[in-house]
């Protein structure tokens, strides 16, 4: 349905190499980050929109680039087929062509500059090499890539070429693991433990993949790194049911109205009703603020994590958002202003 009316808005005069204010990117490089059929690129294509075109988000180039470190291997496939330039590390590392890796790589562990080309007028250097920071970065992005794009063997051969799986670039703040954590993959989250990633690497500021795999609704994810060894917060314990985790750090100082506020009466996102037990001595006065109450209904409304930035008020975003998706936006809203006022009967 929306392949024909791309086509209609086209010949009726849209642009297709219209940017989007912000962040500079072409309707090609939204269309190459997202599931959008393909039918939509081959129309875009077909009237005009340059398939190479720079200023994307990933390093600020081409639609190929966006496409292949977001996942979307149709996407991408389609894209090389209809000519799409392989110059770099990042688009070739999706694509799973180690024979161009292999060509800009040498012995002494370092890329050609040419690695990462963006532009087809771009000119370097022969045998220039790329900064130690700049290696960093952009071995990151590819291996990345090759990870969302299940390009398995291209990964391994940039770990058997030293690069560090739990290594977070400066400016970069998320290891591939958190990567995968926020992406809600289990077989790059599976792959990445396998080949020794540590599922305790924190972010620059201070956070594990717990954080990022709560924070955007993948239990299964989550779980799985919490069989791993993951350690959990009492929140994170509590948002996930995971009562092997939450009874033990429990003791008789804690204060359980935080934990009420986001779990009792719910079922969590893993299907697990709260045990009593955490219902005993709960105090009958509201826990969460008028500001964390709004964002729970925030959360609700949209069906998505609201981006508030306090603790509480984020707690109550991830519970009106799990409440969304179980009971539908008038229970997550009732139930949020009912936990406030001290009134729900669980």
């Amino acid at each position: 349905m929306a392949q024909p009316i791309a086509q209609l808005l086209i010949e009726s005069g849209a642009n297709p190499e219209t940017r989007f204010q912000g962040d500079g990117e072409t309707v090609l490089h939204r269309a190459a980050s997202s599931s959008a059929d393909s039918a939509i690129i081959e129309v875009l294509l077909d009237h005009g929109a340059e398939i190479d075109a720079p200023g994307g988000v990933i390093r600020g180039g081409t639609p190929l680039m966006n496409s292949v470190y977001f996942g979307f291997e149709d996407v991408a496939a389609l894209l090389a087929k209809r000519g799409a330039a392989v110059h770099n590390i990042i688009a070739a590392a999706g694509l799973g062509r180690l024979d161009l890796i292999e060509a800009w790589y040498r012995p002494t562990g370092q890329y050609l500059q040419e690695a990462t080309r963006i532009s087809h007028s771009a000119t370097y250097a022969p045998g220039a090499l790329l900064s130690e920071q700049d290696a960093a970065h952009w071995s990151y992005n590819a291996v990345i890539a090759a990870l969302s794009c299940r390009q398995y063997a291209t990964v391994d051969w940039f770990l058997a070429h030293g690069f560090d799986i739990d290594r977070i670039p400066e400016g970069v703040e998320w290891s591939c693991l958190h990567h995968a954590a926020y992406a809600g993959s289990l077989p790059m989250a599976m792959y990445l433990v396998a080949k020794g990633a540590d599922v305790n690497v924190r972010t620059s500021y201070d956070v594990t993949p717990a954080g990022f795999g709560a924070g955007h609704g993948h239990p299964h994810v989550m779980n799985y790194l919490i069989d791993q060894g993951m350690s959990l917060s009492l929140d994170y314990a509590a948002n996930l049911g995971r009562l092997d985790r939450l009874i033990p750090q429990l003791t008789p100082a804690t204060d359980l109205a935080p934990l009420l506020a986001c779990t009792i009466g719910v079922t969590t996102a893993i299907g697990k009703p709260i045990h009593p037990e955490l219902r005993q001595g709960a105090p009958r006065r509201g826990t969460l603020s008028p500001a964390a109450r709004s964002g729970c209904e925030i959360a609700a409304r949209r069906g998505s994590n609201c981006p508030r930035t306090s603790p509480n008020t984020r707690r109550s975003c991830l519970r009106g958002a799990r409440l969304f998706q179980l009971r539908g936006a008038g229970a997550a809203k009732r139930a949020s202003r009912e936990l406030a006022d001290g009134r729900s009967q669980a």
